[in-house]
């Protein structure tokens, strides 16, 4: 998948900003990137990640 956001770091907050480069992704390219996120923070947990995504297993 060609990069569609950028994770740019915010030094004044506990967060990232994303920020959209040309195109806007589709809902599904959203959806597949938020799960690799939550994946990635929960470590592999699907219960945290789910968690984390407001979605239930």
């Amino acid at each position: 998948m060609k990069k569609l956001i950028e994770k740019k770091d915010c030094k004044d907050e506990d967060h990232s900003l994303i920020t959209f480069n040309g195109q806007l992704p589709t809902i599904d390219q959203l959806t597949q990137l938020l799960m690799t996120e939550a994946m990635k923070r929960a470590n592999g947990n699907k219960s945290i990640a789910a968690e984390m995504l407001g979605i239930s297993l």
